[in-house]
């Protein structure tokens, strides 16, 4: 079975390279543009890593840590 990657990155030609490559390694990779799609992906699937775009995140500190750990952060 392969090992799966997620990718989290608003830019589609992003996505689809590190598709590109990590396919041809022989990953089963997953492409998202955001962080509840990402979630999502986390609750139904054994991720093994995960690519991020932090810029995507802008100021919401606590999102990358938390598509991580695969928790969504609480909201105040």
């Amino acid at each position: 079975m392969a090992r799966k990657i997620l990718v989290v990155d608003d830019e589609v030609t992003v996505r689809d390279l590190l598709k590109d490559t990590f396919v041809i390694e022989g990953y089963d990779v997953r492409l998202v543009e955001g962080s509840e799609a990402a979630f999502e992906i986390l609750k139904e699937e054994n991720i093994e890593a995960i690519f991020l775009d932090l810029k995507l995140f802008g100021q919401e500190k606590p999102w990358p840590a938390a598509i991580a750990t695969g928790k969504k952060p609480s909201r105040p």
